[in-house]
């Protein structure tokens, strides 16, 4: 029985893939199985997966149907025969020292469910933006704050899926983010301060992707809300929400919807009127210009919408 079993999900990108897998066959600690489960692929990943598999008998796959991240992630996690399952996407690839550094961890750690490390974030062009995450989460009430957990970056405990179940698969963003919350709340977790690896960043449908992660991470909210909680992590939710929404208005704004505009900034305005002053939206710093601008976004908005349906009639 492999220690690690590592799953890669992967979609038209057989060159990217390559990359991918390559970073695992090059991991310093060598006790690993690798399923890469080819999600609908309709180029020839599948003859680049086949090479791989041929020549290392640690690799095996898996075809299926092209459905949503969280169906294939809970795919590979029940296909996962490792003591600790760790997950890549195929287009990021883990350094040399990914697997060793959080292995040793979890082994010296036997209370610890998840261990996870920095990732550089690139751009197209290789170029590091910044290190993710920015402020790690130590606990449950810190996660709530926002997901400071990128799934490669992570090693799993398999034996805590046993109790908590494995990814919401009704979810087609943001399962990842849900899957941390549930094991965070039940398991002690830990962040080790080391690189390991490369996190991309991709410029296309990033404002719909946005708009879908902000809609979900809400419910998953709503749902966290019905159950048991200290004051602290519904305070936490709560302001969290408001973030959410407030960027969402801005989104809105930006984007040319008024109508959705309007209303999510009528709501952040409302909960909290100091909104502008607490979340950072834009470049300029000025508290005073902070404080106005939801108001003035939100009558921009409404005038616009006023504007629209007369020149209509």
């Amino acid at each position: 029985m492999p220690n690690v079993s590592v799953i890669i999900s992967t979609f038209n990108r057989p060159s990217l893939l390559r990359q991918a897998i390559e970073s695992v066959c090059s991991q310093s600690f060598q006790d690993w199985e690798l399923i890469v489960i080819n999600n609908g692929s309709t180029d020839d990943t599948a003859q680049v997966i086949s090479e791989y598999v041929q020549k290392d008998s640690r690799i095996s796959s898996v075809f299926q149907k092209r459905s949503i991240l969280s169906r294939v992630r809970a795919l590979g996690s029940r296909l996962a025969k490792g003591e600790y399952v760790t997950y890549l996407d195929d287009d990021d690839y883990y350094f040399p020292n990914k697997l060793d550094v959080q292995v040793e961890f979890l082994d010296k750690h036997k209370d610890i469910a998840l261990v996870y490390s920095y990732l550089d974030l690139v751009d197209e062009n290789q170029k590091i933006i910044r290190v993710l995450p920015e402020k790690p989460a130590a606990n449950y009430l810190e996660l709530i704050h926002g997901n400071a957990i990128q799934l490669s970056s992570a090693l799993f405990r398999r034996k805590c899926f046993n109790q908590i179940g494995s990814f919401n698969t009704s979810l087609d963003s943001c399962d990842d983010y849900e899957f941390c919350l549930r094991l965070t709340k039940n398991f002690p977790i830990a962040f080790l301060p080391v690189n390991v690896g490369i996190y991309r960043w991709h410029s296309q449908n990033m404002s719909h992707k946005k708009v879908l992660r902000i809609k979900n991470e809400i419910n998953i909210y709503k749902q966290i809300w019905k159950e048991s909680l200290i004051q602290e992590e519904r305070t936490a939710i709560l302001r969290r929400v408001l973030e959410l929404t407030y960027w969402r208005a801005s989104d809105a704004f930006a984007s040319g919807h008024y109508s959705d505009a309007c209303l999510y900034f009528f709501m952040a305005i409302y909960f909290d009127p100091f909104i502008g002053l607490s979340v950072p939206w834009g470049r300029f710093s000025n508290s005073i210009f902070q404080f106005f601008k939801p108001y003035w976004a939100f009558v921009y908005s409404a005038l616009k919408l006023i504007f629209v349906r007369r020149s209509n009639v």
